[in-house]
């Protein structure tokens, strides 16, 4: 991942990419599954296992870069890179979710933010 923990990194343009490369780590009396690391950094818990768990958070790294760059006032410390195309095209329901984030990413004359 880059330096922000939460948005899919450059190399990662979609889940079946991801997959490939993240690791999900199940837990044993814990309230949660697992725990999902790609490239050596947590993405957070997740309540599945396999695949599944990896879908789960893949789609919570892009929803997350999209709910940042939403609106334009976020704190620095809440910057993402905005995920890519390929990423972006495994969620199109997040079109509805985050239309002017979606949008940016969609539109290539405005310099997407690499990951």
């Amino acid at each position: 991942m880059n330096s922000n923990l939460y948005s899919p990194d450059a190399g990662v343009e979609c889940f079946n990419q991801f997959a490939t490369t993240a690791a999900i780590q199940p837990f044993v009396d814990h309230g949660r599954t697992a725990e999902v690391f790609f490239n050596g950094k947590t993405l957070g818990f997740v309540d599945a296992l396999g695949t599944d768990g990896l879908r789960r958070a893949h789609r919570g790294a892009v929803n997350n870069a999209l709910y940042c760059n939403e609106e334009g006032d976020v704190p620095d410390w809440l910057r993402r890179p905005l995920p890519s195309k390929e990423a972006l095209a495994d969620y199109p329901e997040m079109e509805t979710r985050f239309p002017r984030a979606y949008a940016r990413v969609m539109n290539s004359q405005q310099g997407v933010l690499a990951l």
